[in-house]
């Protein structure tokens, strides 16, 4: 919870300056900051998903619930991350039920006994075939498809995308911009660990010792900077 509140407290601090700022409108800086705040919890739930620390994230539903800030945009970031073990807290608090009914029915999410538990837990009927195009996502590419429930998947995004073709945009417009701005910042997330493993090499080679004394005319040597942030921006871009 304390993480929690830090991450609150810095999303508050940072909405307000850039506002004052003018830099962002209210409304876009509101929704900048919320979804950078959902994008740290489901990063701290990482640890428990990696652990499946049952407790730790039932903890942590808990205290965003209380908070207000267990949202069905924050549910459905951490299932398409992977993040299963939030996933299931989060319909724990939010429904009321016990977990010993919870998770046999979130593992079930074909049946219309999954269909009952995510109505009790209040959450958008509207979204929930793309909760249950997000679970056969999940089944089906396991953990080859997310970083141990800290990144976006963009295999599992693109499955609820496809399973959202047709929709009618007024009734689901809000979720599928939202899914954009998912796949967006997932592909930002590929570009840079791209750009990571491709100047590795470079990085970790060892120091070259230039002899001393200053060499003259054409034949001195070029010192050659590598803009990895340049680089990176080209390949988001791309």
């Amino acid at each position: 919870s304390v993480r929690s509140d830090l991450v609150a407290a810095t999303a508050s601090a940072l909405s307000q300056f850039v506002v004052g700022c003018a830099w962002l409108s209210s409304e876009r800086a509101d929704r900048v900051v919320r979804e950078a705040s959902d994008k740290a919890h489901v990063m701290i739930a990482a640890d428990a998903e990696r652990s499946r620390d049952w407790r730790a994230a039932r903890a942590l539903a808990k205290h965003l619930r209380g908070c207000g800030r267990l949202t069905p945009s924050l549910v459905l970031r951490a299932l398409l991350s992977g993040n299963s073990c939030l996933f299931d807290a989060a319909l724990v608090e939010l429904s009321g039920l016990p977990e010993r009914k919870v998770l046999p029915l979130a593992r079930d999410w074909r049946g219309a006994g999954f269909a009952a538990l995510y109505k009790a837990a209040g959450l958008p009927e509207k979204l929930l075939p793309a909760f249950r195009a997000a679970l056969s996502a999940l089944g089906e590419f396991g953990a080859s498809a997310h970083d141990s429930g800290a990144r976006l998947s963009r295999a599992m995004i693109e499955r609820v995308l496809t399973a959202c073709e047709g929709a009618d945009p007024i009734e689901l417009g809000s979720l599928l911009a939202l899914l954009r701005r998912f796949d967006a910042e997932a592909a930002r997330e590929e570009a840079r660990e791209a750009a990571q493993r491709l100047f590795a090499p470079a990085l970790e080679a060892p120091d070259v010792v230039v002899p001393l004394g200053a060499p003259d005319g054409d034949h001195a040597p070029r010192v050659i900077a590598i803009d990895l942030d340049a680089i990176e921006a080209e390949l988001a871009a791309a």
